[in-house]
């Protein structure tokens, strides 16, 4: 397979993808990791058959492992994401994560060749089950201009795929992330507090998602 028609391909099964994403914005790892939730939402959830997106998208599930994002986005049940900057400009291609298991498409074979605007870019690898007939997505990509508004871009983008693999049948129990919020609550007594504070950590990657250009360019 290839990027046929500018399109990515997600398969049943467990998939791989390796992002590049901007350093402009100074995020550290634990924004980069919110908002690679925020933008596979765009991605992931309009790509699933009943186009399950909203406000829970973007929430990190209270068990993910230490490092990692544990998202619940459609199809993609559950999506697990971990992140690592490169240590320089002349390093980061040497740096790029190679994936696992059968590739699907790069971003080379795409007519478009198109690029992160970044010092050192973050890599992302986000992992995900898809628990869904074979579906397509427009090349993962996004850039906002100063005002925060999305644009097309070869070279300025802030989120860019690089590489999709898919690595077989799906590797984790399906799940919820309300089923997992439920089952921490019932762990830790804790109370609905922790709702609280994964709905103001959502509403932090929306922001830092729309943000993470805008910023960059003002210090130019």
């Amino acid at each position: 397979m290839a990027c046929v028609g500018d399109q990515v391909d997600i398969r049943r099964g467990r998939n791989a993808w390796v992002l590049a994403r901007t350093d402009r914005d100074g995020a550290n790892r634990d924004q980069v990791i919110q908002t690679a939730g925020a933008f596979l939402s765009r991605v992931l959830g309009p790509a699933s058959p009943e186009r399950m997106r909203g406000l829970f998208d973007v929430i990190q599930s209270p068990q993910g492992p230490e490092g990692t994002g544990r998202f619940f986005i459609g199809s993609a049940r559950p999506v697990l994401i971990t992140a690592f900057q490169a240590d320089s400009p002349q390093s980061a291609l040497a740096q790029m994560p190679r994936l696992r298991g059968e590739i699907i498409a790069t971003r080379e074979q795409c007519e478009t060749l198109r690029a992160v605007k970044a010092e050192a870019p973050w890599f992302v690898v986000a992992r995900f089950d898809w628990r869904a007939p074979l579906s397509s997505a427009p090349w993962p990509r996004r850039a906002v201009d100063p005002f925060g508004i999305p644009f097309d871009s070869q070279t300025d983008n802030d989120w860019l795929l690089l590489a999709a693999a898919h690595q077989g049948r799906a590797k984790a129990k399906d799940s919820s992330l309300a089923k997992e919020v439920g089952d921490e609550l019932r762990s830790t007594g804790s109370s609905l507090l922790l709702w609280a504070g994964l709905a103001v950590a959502a509403g932090g990657a929306i922001y830092l998602g729309a943000k993470a250009s805008s910023k960059g360019r003002r210090r130019k």
